[in-house]
């Protein structure tokens, strides 16, 4: 999903009062199924990792504001972490353990958007 500013998306929240967990919600895809808003938690092993994550996703929506015709891709921020959806009132462990977030900018668009690989 695109990282937007929004007052309805794309805001992070700590999960539960943690500071190792961020919770937002965005309207994207899942693999190849069609659009539609979704709840993420991205969990990590530390404060740290969890703040700097905070930083840079915070940081990508004021580039997204400001984008145009950038000259190459650029990865942003890249970490292990754990990715869960809540779907039916409950949190969801997204391919069962251990991925890569990352933030990264389209050379053609400059927008930035959220990926995980499961790795």
């Amino acid at each position: 999903h695109l990282v937007l500013e929004s007052e309805k998306h794309c805001n992070l929240k700590p999960n539960a009062g943690s500071d190792h967990c961020w919770t937002w919600s965005a309207v994207g895809t899942l693999g190849n199924a069609a659009a539609v808003t979704a709840s993420f938690a991205l969990g990590f092993s530390t404060p740290e990792l969890a703040a700097k994550f905070q930083a840079f996703f915070e940081n990508a929506k004021e580039i997204n504001l400001q984008a145009e015709n950038y000259p190459q891709d650029v990865e942003m921020y890249a970490e292990r972490s754990k990715l869960y959806l809540f779907q039916n009132q409950q949190w969801r462990l997204v391919g069962g353990g251990r991925g890569r977030a990352r933030l990264l900018q389209n050379s053609r668009t400059g927008k930035v958007r959220f990926v995980y690989e499961k790795k």
